[in-house]
């Protein structure tokens, strides 16, 4: 594949949002959304104070090849998310390089969001589209700000929180129709799956699951299918050196 591939970045961009817990089963969407939300404020702050959390991360691409790493997630001095990752001996095949948050940031989630369907068990609300391409070592080729209005104005993305015990439960980032967000490039299916769960009970919510689909076409004759899953397993807070 050409370095002109995109590279898709998942950046969950959101907005504080903060109300009381609430553990009765919601008739208000909003109210059920708010309260997710706090649940995600509260279970942070055990790792806002230089936490460290290990975990092993196995992932499976379309060919059903798999890799397995043990990962050290920790919250920077600037706030953001910071992956200490040993290699793997084998990696999936694939020509994308996927980056992806593991911790769920409170801070990032929209003070409200638009609610748009709901199930017996669940509310369903569209959010702020959180991918972008990294075009990084392709600036002189590719303009990124043109790539990345293109996939803004493609994808949507969806939370599904709990209507009992209100939480957050899996996000869906998906193309409703082909899109091309640069010349050579054709994406005919873009979907990406998240599922959400604490890392133990009142420790900080995380990714458990990341499933990623892509399939499109480069420069007319180049198929571009790509497939992989990867679980988040075995959290645990790291002790401190005294």
């Amino acid at each position: 594949m050409s370095k002109r591939t995109l590279q898709f970045v998942l950046l969950f961009i959101f907005l504080p949002s903060y109300a009381s817990e609430n553990t009765q089963e919601f008739s208000d969407a909003h109210g059920a959304y708010t309260v997710a939300v706090k649940k995600l404020v509260d279970g942070r702050k055990v790792i806002a104070n230089g936490g460290k959390i290990t975990l092993t991360e196995v992932t499976e691409d379309k060919d059903g090849k798999k890799s397995t790493h043990k990962t050290t997630v920790y919250i920077g001095n600037d706030g953001s998310e910071v992956q200490d990752i040993e290699l793997a001996e084998t990696e999936p095949s694939g020509s994308l390089g996927w980056q992806s948050n593991i911790l769920v940031d409170p801070a990032r989630f929209p003070l409200s969001a638009n609610f748009i369907s709901e199930t017996e068990l669940t509310w369903t609300f569209e959010i702020p589209m959180q991918v972008k391409a990294n075009i990084e070592g392709n600036v002189n080729e590719v303009d990124g700000e043109s790539v990345n209005r293109e996939i803004q104005e493609a994808l949507t993305a969806e939370l599904t929180i709990s209507k009992r015990d209100p939480r957050i439960l899996s996000q869906k980032i998906y193309a409703k129709s082909s899109f091309s967000p640069e010349s050579l490039v054709r994406i005919s299916k873009f979907l990406i799956r998240i599922e959400y769960g604490q890392a133990w009970q009142d420790g900080p919510w995380v990714t458990t699951s990341l499933s990623k689909t892509l399939e499109g076409k480069y420069a007319l004759f180049v198929n571009v299918k790509e497939f992989s899953v990867t679980s988040y397993e075995n959290y645990q807070l790291m002790k401190q050196d005294l």
